[in-house]
């Protein structure tokens, strides 16, 4: 697995890594880290929330800015963070994964899956890439598939904002709800 898919096993390390410091180093190392920017620090978070291999450190932050912001205020700042990332890797076409994905999508089950008549619509290439956007896994994924349905620029920030805007929010909910901070 490691030989055929390098960068999905560094970014599946890199959240065991940020699971492990977190867990060891506590929430207040990393609350004491990025607390003296301020908002700042929270666009900061979102940013490094999109990018696959900063997409656990992100996470983190966000997690231990829980108790300190309101769930809305976080994620409407972060969401911004990770929008103009996301913006980024879409006009700079810088998508390490590219290979990865296309060996992935030209595995036979995936073959199979996209096959299906309801895949060839570009609405629901934007919807998937969207739902993938909201959640923690690497944003590059879901641009990669939002890109293959030729989505414009335009709609594409709108979509990546409400997406990662709803995932912060939701990720942050979670961890309040379950007391992790």
């Amino acid at each position: 697995m490691v030989k055929h898919f390098p960068h999905l096993t560094t970014v599946f390390l890199s959240y065991i890594a940020a699971f492990l410091l977190f867990l060891f180093l506590g929430p207040d190392f990393f609350r004491n880290l990025i607390l003296p920017f301020g908002a700042l620090g929270l666009f900061i978070a979102g940013m490094l929330y999109t990018y696959s291999f900063t997409a656990s450190t992100g996470a983190v932050l966000l997690i231990t800015l829980a108790p300190l912001y309101p769930p809305g205020v976080i994620a409407v700042i972060a969401g911004i963070g990770a929008t103009l990332a996301d913006v980024t890797i879409f006009r700079l076409i810088r998508n390490d994964l590219k290979e990865e994905v296309h060996r992935i999508g030209s595995s036979l089950i995936m073959r199979r899956i996209g096959g299906a008549p309801l895949f060839r619509d570009h609405w629901f290439r934007d919807v998937l890439g969207a739902l993938i956007l909201a959640s923690p896994l690497p944003d590059e994924i879901g641009i990669a598939i939002m890109a293959s349905a030729k989505i414009k620029e335009g709609p594409f920030s709108l979509l990546t904002f409400i997406s990662d805007t709803i995932g912060i929010y939701l990720l942050v909910i979670a961890v309040t709800a379950v007391g992790l901070t």
